[in-house]
């Protein structure tokens, strides 16, 4: 069964969003990918019931991972709140 992630990202000390990429990995494979604008948000499909290694980039910030384990069809929204 699949689940989605809700991703998007923001400054962390403005907490204005920002553009990001994002990633996510299991066992060392990329299962699903998305790029969001200022403002918007991307969907990543994954496993579900799997820890999935989500990473977040943005040009000009530290990258930021999190682990996310999701219920069967579960729909959940992360933002990643990065350091420039």
């Amino acid at each position: 069964n699949e689940a989605k992630i809700i991703a998007s990202a923001a400054d962390i000390v403005s907490n204005q969003s920002i553009a990001a990429s994002f990633r996510a990995v299991y066992n060392n494979e990329t299962v699903s990918s998305c790029s969001s604008a200022a403002g918007g948000t991307c969907t990543l499909t994954v496993k579900a019931r799997r820890p999935v290694e989500v990473t977040a980039t943005s040009p000009g910030y530290a990258a930021r991972t999190s682990i996310e384990t999701l219920a069967s069809d579960e729909e959940r929204e992360v933002n990643f709140r990065l350091i420039s």
